[in-house]
């Protein structure tokens, strides 16, 4: 894993367990859909549903 994607991993990790535990400390920040963009992005390529190739994404 590129230091990229490992990065794209712990900030979405960390947000998905924010959400979960204090979901108005995100919406006091940005709106939901700023925050599900970013942990979808994670779980799209942490756990491989589709081949991205990071060069392109980022």
């Amino acid at each position: 894993m590129s230091i990229k994607e490992k990065s794209i991993d712990l900030i979405g990790e960390a947000l998905k367990n924010i959400d979960k535990r204090d979901r108005e400390f995100l919406l006091n920040v940005a709106p939901k859909n700023y925050w599900s963009k970013i942990i979808k992005t994670r779980e799209i390529l942490t756990l491989h549903y589709i081949d991205i190739d990071l060069y392109f994404l980022l």
